[in-house]
């Protein structure tokens, strides 16, 4: 994209060429599956069976299902729900559970920070990094390639609250090494460092939106997601303040302040609870317990494998 606005050279040409393949989504987006926890959350079982009958047999394990059994587990689950009286939940009501509510905060404050950093390097590209701006971008996105990869292996082996927390500490490592690359004035040292940052950040910003999709119940997981996102939208307002006005007054301001957000960032995600292995919650109150008898210093649970492998819906895949 950066070699593309370097030939154009008008934004008006460059947004044409850029959002012209997103005309692609029209002519799939039916063929996308609904979620099958949305459908058992608004009662719809017949169509959640379906789904994930199709998602086992993709995953070629619809051999190894009874006939019966997948309507039989949604119909439990969808009891248990009514019967905990979560059934007409509104946004407000993640706020009635204290911890909660907490981790909501500290959820909020996480995408934040990862908001923040993103932001922040992008935009130091074009103002406070020296050579050609178009070259900057382009080497601080190709870092951005492995990070789904790595990530999406690192959660499952390594769990999701210490592998954010790990990259968190790697991306403020980064802005430090930048600003000594900054005061003994070499151009390599800093591109090295932001590229650490920027491949730290990557993998932050993968798992904070992870561990939001498994921290609150099904019928308010895309509410408590919305809510730590527009959290982190409206603080990412000041990353231009940041970098661009602070970097006026000196070029180290910028790099020595991302440092500070990583460093908040990485005590904040430690504070999340460990959601490798857990049940996902389907109420409120299991949102509310999930990783409550875990200590602060614990890794991963200790019968996680055990977990994966013997799960209700192990036999559907990975995807529920």
């Amino acid at each position: 994209m950066p070699y593309i606005a370097w030939i154009v050279g008008d934004w008006y040409t460059f947004g044409l060429l850029t959002t012209a393949p997103l005309i692609i989504v029209c002519f799939y987006f039916k063929n996308v599956p609904e979620s099958p926890r949305w459908y058992l959350s608004v009662g719809r079982i017949r169509e959640a069976e379906l789904v994930l009958k199709d998602i086992a047999r993709v995953n070629v394990r619809l051999g190894n299902i009874k006939d019966g059994e997948i309507r039989r587990m949604l119909i439990e689950l969808k009891e248990r729900q009514d019967e905990d009286g979560d059934k007409n939940q509104n946004s407000l009501r993640i706020f009635t559970k204290e911890r909660l509510a907490v981790r909501t905060v500290l959820l909020s404050i996480v995408w934040s920070m990862n908001v923040l950093v993103y932001y922040g390097i992008t935009l130091n590209t074009t103002n406070n990094m020296a050579g050609n701006q178009f070259i900057n971008f382009f080497i601080l996105s190709i870092v951005e390639l492995p990070t789904g990869w790595i990530g999406g292996y690192l959660v499952e082996k390594t769990g999701r609250r210490w592998t954010q927390a790990f990259f968190f500490v790697f991306c403020m490592g980064g802005f430090l090494a930048a600003g000594i690359g900054v005061r003994v004035e070499s151009c390599f040292i800093v591109t090295i460092s932001l590229m650490v940052s920027k491949f730290s950040i990557g993998i932050t910003s993968l798992i904070v939106t992870l561990q939001a999709m498994e921290m609150f119940p099904t019928e308010l997981r895309s509410t408590g997601s919305g809510i730590a996102s527009t959290v982190g939208s409206i603080v990412g307002i000041s990353a231009p303040i940041i970098i661009v006005e602070l970097g006026k007054i000196h070029i180290l301001i910028p790099y020595l302040i991302m440092a500070l957000i990583s460093l908040i960032g990485t005590i904040s995600s430690t504070l999340l609870p460990e959601t490798a292995g857990q049940t996902l919650p389907e109420t409120l109150e299991d949102a509310n317990n999930l990783g409550n008898n875990a200590k602060f210093w614990s890794f991963l649970p200790r019968d996680y494998k055990t977990k994966r492998r013997s799960s209700s819906f192990a036999i559907i895949g990975d995807y529920y």
